[in-house]
């Protein structure tokens, strides 16, 4: 299979805005009820207002209040919302160089950001690895020999209040508040839902059901012919096609928006060097679709590319978690 040769040269991209952190605010924006009654995503209606669409929508807004904070030489840790599940970071300078993260949970997972950009706004770190001491590493990275010059490091003592948060705010590789197609068309295909499973089987099949996989993308990624790249959600669902990267960015978006707690996953499988995949909490228990059901209540494994990509075959095995190894999870 020619699938999934792709993130070996992958380098995240970090995605922040201009008006970095904004105050804490969570935007439940309720939409008409009158639509199609198997929603279809029409994007011109995506791009118009809010009133014109069918569902809701929650878009919560992570702070950098500044109650807790660490700061060393031009880097600004803020730690006020870590009981939330995230902790934010500044780089208080000016560079033209790449600045890289290191995030060290408190069982000694590794999870390295690069790319972040001196402009001053705050990166959103997701506290995935629940409580515990988290260690911090800020550094520039000075030249492309990996030379780096060390900002900031600390240690943050961290006990969530809900071991689930870290998984439905925002963050820096998945910073779904400046994707607004992708969180309305979460709502417009689950406005008729009433469960949380219904709402993950209608996300989950129409990523599965209407993406294509990207082989122009992952040969280029693959020859190296892109040092970055990070999915950029609007357009991936605009042009529904994209690598295993893009449809899990995606499908944990939407997730997310609609207060499902949801999880990137980043590992190897059985079939694939590199790949990326789902994992979604559900209290439910239920059949997906013809072929995936949630048997237990929980975190359960999809792969929305190997089902996008293999029809029933390939969705049989993206459901088999011994197929799968993760590694990194954000």
């Amino acid at each position: 299979m020619r699938l999934f040769k792709v993130l070996a040269a992958v380098v995240i991209a970090l995605s922040m805005t201009a008006d970095g952190i904004g105050p804490a605010r969570a935007a439940s924006i309720p939409i008409d009820p009158h639509g199609d009654n198997a929603p279809k995503l029409n994007f011109e209606r995506l791009a118009a207002t809010a009133g014109e669409m069918p569902g809701t929508y929650t878009v919560p807004e992570p702070s950098a209040p500044g109650t807790e904070v660490y700061e060393q030489n031009i880097g600004i840790l803020d730690y006020s919302n870590a009981s939330d599940g995230y902790i934010t970071l500044k780089y208080a300078g000016t560079t033209a160089n790449m600045l890289g993260i290191v995030l060290i949970d408190p069982s000694g997972g590794r999870t390295q950001f690069t790319q972040m950009k001196a402009d001053g706004n705050f990166a959103i770190l997701p506290l995935v690895g629940g409580d515990g001491t988290y260690t911090i590493q800020f550094v520039e990275i000075l030249d492309s020999s990996g030379k780096s010059l060390l900002i900031l490091q600390t240690e943050v003592a961290v006990t969530l209040a809900d071991e689930l948060s870290p998984f439905l705010i925002p963050n820096i590789e998945i910073d779904y508040r400046y994707a607004p197609d992708t969180v309305a068309g979460g709502a417009l295909l689950t406005a008729a839902s009433t469960t949380g499973l219904e709402k993950i089987a209608a996300l989950y099949n129409y990523v599965s059901d209407n993406f294509t996989y990207n082989y122009d993308l992952a040969d280029l990624i693959a020859a190296g012919a892109l040092q970055t790249y990070s999915p950029n959600l609007d357009q991936v669902l605009a042009a529904k096609t994209g690598i295993c990267y893009d449809m899990a960015s995606v499908l944990v978006a939407m997730c997310r928006s609609q207060g499902i707690p949801c999880k990137l996953v980043k590992g190897v499988t059985t079939q694939a060097p590199y790949h990326a995949w789902v994992s979604v909490y559900s209290e439910e228990v239920g059949w997906i679709n013809d072929i995936v059901s949630i048997d237990d209540p929980g975190w359960k494994m999809m792969d929305p590319t190997f089902a996008a990509s293999g029809g029933d075959e390939g969705e049989a095995y993206s459901m088999v978690a011994t197929n799968y190894a993760p590694q990194k999870y954000y």
